[in-house]
């Protein structure tokens, strides 16, 4: 006589080892997942600590004493258009429950899905809250804490999708679209090895000062991928705000100029006009970050930003300076 033995195995928590973002972590914990968000810039400080639980099980279920959330989530409140387009690579713009103002988003589907009364629009504490509400601070649930725009790398930037990925039920698609987009950056990083080096001065004047990020940032880790050398890569701290003839003087050798302030060159020397001697200006080298924005919103902070990899090709063939027409968020600013 056979003696057949049924084991049946709870589910476990999603192992993923996080590469690059600096303030999100996601440990297995049995059948849950530990998620520990850190500010990326000071990663000793915790904003948030809290397991995921599969929805199907019952609570009680993770090991120690921390919140749980039941996943995947059926609808979010977000807060900021940076989280929009993870959803949208997920396919699951349907969670959306509400957004503060239709004048922030511009992809499609999400604004027929405002006007046609699906995603409500105004704050969260002025309606009934969704499952899950998202913050750009510390918080405690069911708001969650997603700093993403402090990251580092851009990759980091663009990591945090492993998160959304678990929390709508998507983990193995946002493997895929992340690992495709590390894949697209990481050649791209690589093939600049003994590229000649390019100065590059980024902003612009904006209320008598000139804000300018450090080298342990998002643009400042792509212009060093892109093999440029950035005039204030030595500065250390993430934000500062120099003055205007500090950064002219530093930068007159500049020879391209990204994401300058004003409409046309024009229009900014009149206003300021110590910037002519920069080296970009003469050369008409000056590029705006503005290529996809619509009526409707900035595609650069929806779509742009989590598309490192676009992005690093774009700043790649303006520093070799290829035509410009075939560039994907960037155009030349007029004379």
């Amino acid at each position: 006589m056979k003696i057949l033995f049924l084991v049946f195995l709870a589910p476990m928590g999603w192992a993923i080892e996080v590469e690059f973002s600096r303030g999100l972590s996601l440990t297995p914990r049995g059948a849950c997942t530990e998620v520990k968000i850190q500010d990326p810039r000071n990663p000793e400080v915790l904003l948030q600590r809290f397991f995921l639980r599969p929805r199907q099980l019952p609570e009680g279920i993770c090991p120690g004493d921390l919140e749980e959330l039941g996943i995947p989530v059926r609808n979010l409140d977000l807060n900021s258009s940076t989280q929009i387009y993870p959803l949208v690579r997920l396919g699951e713009v349907h969670r959306i429950h509400s957004f503060p103002s239709r004048e922030w988003v511009q992809h499609p589907m999400v604004q027929e899905r405002m006007q046609s009364g699906k995603i409500e629009l105004g704050e969260p504490e002025k309606k009934a809250a969704a499952e899950l509400v998202f913050q750009v601070q510390k918080t405690v649930l069911p708001r969650i804490c997603i700093p993403e725009w402090r990251e580092p790398h851009p990759l980091g930037y663009v990591e945090w999708i492993r998160l959304y990925g678990l929390l709508v039920g998507r983990p193995a698609l946002a493997e895929f679209v992340f690992s495709g987009i590390r894949r697209r950056y990481m050649e791209l990083r690589d093939s600049r090895t003994g590229a000649s080096e390019v100065r590059v001065l980024l902003n612009g004047p904006y209320r008598g000062k000139w804000p300018l990020p450090g080298q342990e940032t998002y643009f400042g880790t792509l212009l060093r991928d892109a093999g440029a050398e950035y005039v204030f890569a030595d500065q250390k701290e993430a934000s500062l705000d120099h003055e205007i003839h500090e950064v002219v003087h530093r930068s007159r050798d500049a020879e391209v100029w990204l994401h300058p302030s004003g409409f046309s060159c024009e229009q900014m020397i009149q206003e300021h006009p110590e910037i002519s001697a920069i080296q970009a200006v003469a050369s008409g080298n000056l590029f705006r970050h503005d290529r996809q924005d619509g009526p409707t919103g900035r595609g650069w902070y929806e779509q742009g930003l989590a598309s490192p990899d676009e992005v690093l090709a774009d700043v790649i063939k303006i520093l070799d300076g290829k035509d410009a027409s075939g560039l994907i968020w960037y155009r030349r600013v007029d004379r």
